[in-house]
């Protein structure tokens, strides 16, 4: 009987520590999903400030470079910067700052980031638009949110992912199944 109690004890251990790795690994993408669903939020906030501002003073063409970086911005890559990036980004800053650009360093950061395939002479000329620096704002407040809806995205899907092999797990070990329904029932 002794026996059976440390047996059942050593089992229930295991399920135990069984149950907080998959807690851990359902927590990690949940936390994502809460991190960035508040970024959302805050996002949310801030368009409805530039929104407005975007339709009563951007040209068509303000508004035709403001969408076109938008849709190309990669939201997917959200890697910390790399030695290559960092160097694009100085030699972009230079290149701003040549052509008397304001703010040039956090213009660079921000275009790099967003991970566009343009020559400099594009940023130029976009930079070059009466309303660029607000633009460019804005643009970093939608390229937010794309990259926040992104990654709710990727974490529901490693979340599925989890219980799609705990349940894969479960019905293959009908014993198991069995057992886990008996403890359940405790």
């Amino acid at each position: 009987r002794t026996q059976n109690k440390l047996v059942f004890a050593e089992k229930m251990e295991e399920l135990g520590n069984l149950i907080g790795g998959i807690a851990h690994e359902i927590n990690a993408p949940l936390g994502a999903i809460k991190a960035s669903s508040s970024n959302i939020n805050e996002v949310v906030e801030k368009i409805n400030v530039d929104l407005p501002w975007l339709l009563n003073n951007a040209t068509n063409e303000e508004i035709e470079w403001l969408f076109r970086f938008l849709s190309e911005a990669d939201a997917r890559d959200i890697s910390v910067f790399s030695k290559e990036e960092r160097q694009k980004k100085r030699n972009l800053t230079n290149f701003l700052e040549d052509h008397n650009i304001e703010n040039a360093p956090i213009v660079a950061d921000t275009l790099v980031s967003l991970k566009l395939k343009y020559d400099d002479e594009s940023y130029v000329k976009f930079l070059s638009q009466p309303h660029s620096q607000r633009l460019l704002s804005i643009l970093k407040v939608l390229f937010s949110l794309k990259r926040n809806s992104n990654n709710i995205f990727v974490s529901v899907e490693k979340a599925a992912k989890v219980v799609k092999a705990l349940r894969s797990y479960i019905y293959k070990n009908s014993k198991w199944n069995m057992k886990l329904q008996t403890l359940l029932k405790l």
